[in-house]
């Protein structure tokens, strides 16, 4: 029935994380935007990649691959979901805003261009070797590939005029021989643009009772150029300050413009980039020094009605009132559990409603943590769904830690 629903809204959906290009310094990062979040249709579950031509045997290693995995992937989430909270659960509230720092796993093939060598345009090689627009690339020639910087490198390095290109694929992992071209100006390349680090605004969800770990976003971060889910090698979560707001009108998501600077209030890193939003490690948690800790709510507690979440917007962490106007029954883990609408005035008034950089602000309802804010329905920016806090504390690393009685609350 849900899904029956989503199919006939006349809304876009736009993830809450704001990307944008960035100016580096060493203690700060400037992100100047308009930001490039993906945005996408009602047919929000369809996977980028799934517009991708294989070649037939490709095909072949990725359906008995998908069939094994899909086997295991569906055993595990049933176990995760008929465990029931036993004993109560208590995290430390988010709603800070935090600059995000990410360095890919491999690099991601963004874009293709064609090449001048001897007065001649060349199609690019990467292409026409079959390499397609987001595979990930972890090595070549046998050697690891960290960086695209190191992949220049070792490219520049060659003395034969072809290599051999491991790329990732849906999880599936499959080798390319390509040519390499000696260019105009005497660079060797293969005709392909490359990613390897992602940057952006966004809120903390949570951190667990024991200090240790932290949920964000409440969805992936995704590449910009491609759609698809970035790779985690590491990354960090950073300070950040607010400069200005784009206000959100119909059809064009508002977003938080901001500073990403270092700072001892905040240090973590990140280890897990999933479905249900960014995890990781904390080093420094001087950020919830005064803070409480809160009940984590079941799912089976959420309902429609009043309801608070928590966000910074004036560089001030505060509370703003919105209504859960509709909570869906989900047996599994899934990213949008709730509709919910902005109803604060004060809100509304600076920033028409939800925007790019709230996502994983934390929703309390009678005075327990029950969702995290996720994307906006650009239709109407002061609607927008959130996930159940509980999916997010399952998915997060050390979370068997947080179930206790809340000592010292």
């Amino acid at each position: 029935m849900q899904n029956a629903k989503l199919k006939f809204m006349s809304f876009l959906l736009v993830t809450m994380f704001s990307l944008g290009a960035i100016n580096y310094s060493y203690n700060e990062k400037i992100l100047q935007f308009p930001c490039v979040d993906r945005s996408y249709s009602t047919s929000f579950d369809k996977n980028p990649q799934d517009n991708v031509r294989y070649g037939d045997s490709e095909k072949k290693i990725i359906k008995n691959y998908e069939k094994r995995e899909g086997i295991l992937e569906v055993l595990a989430n049933i176990y995760s979901v008929r465990q029931k909270f036993s004993e109560k659960t208590y995290v430390y509230p988010g709603g800070d805003l935090i600059g995000i720092d990410l360095y890919t796993d491999g690099i991601i093939c963004v874009e293709f261009e064609d090449l001048k060598a001897g007065g001649e345009i060349i199609s690019s090689p990467a292409k026409k070797a079959g390499i397609l627009h987001a595979d990930i690339i972890t090595h070549v020639n046998g050697q690891k590939v960290d960086s695209a910087d190191e992949f220049e490198r070792i490219i520049s390095d060659l003395a034969q005029d072809i290599c051999e290109v491991t790329i990732k694929r849906k999880d599936v992992m499959l080798k390319k021989k390509v040519g390499i071209v000696k260019c105009d100006d005497k660079a060797k390349r293969i005709g392909l643009w490359v990613r390897d680090n992602v940057m952006g605004l966004g809120t903390i969800s949570f951190i667990t009772q024991d200090r240790e770990d932290f949920a964000a976003l409440g969805h992936p971060i995704s590449d910009s150029s491609t759609g698809i889910t970035v790779p985690v090698k590491n990354g960090e979560l950073i300070g950040a300050d607010v400069l200005s707001i784009v206000k959100g009108r119909k059809n064009h998501p508002g977003e938080i413009r901001g500073i990403i600077r270092k700072t001892d209030e905040l240090k973590a890193t990140i280890t897990q980039n999933s479905e249900f939003g960014i995890y990781g490690k904390i080093i420094s948690d001087k950020l919830i020094s005064d803070r409480d800790l809160i009940e984590l709510a079941p799912r089976s507690e959420v309902h429609a009605g009043d309801a608070k979440i928590i966000t910074t917007i004036d560089n001030e962490r505060k509370e703003y009132d919105i209504i859960i106007e509709e909570v869906y029954t989900q047996d599994e883990p899934a990213t949008k559990s709730m509709m919910i609408k902005i109803t604060d005035e004060d809100l509304i008034e600076k920033t028409g409603g939800i925007i790019q950089g709230m996502s994983g602000s934390p929703i309390i309802q009678n005075g327990k943590l029950v969702g995290v804010v996720t994307h906006v329905l650009t239709g109407d920016p002061k609607r927008g769904y959130a996930i159940y806090s509980e999916w997010m504390i399952k998915k997060c690393i050390g979370c068997q830690n947080t179930t206790a009685s809340a000592n010292g609350k």
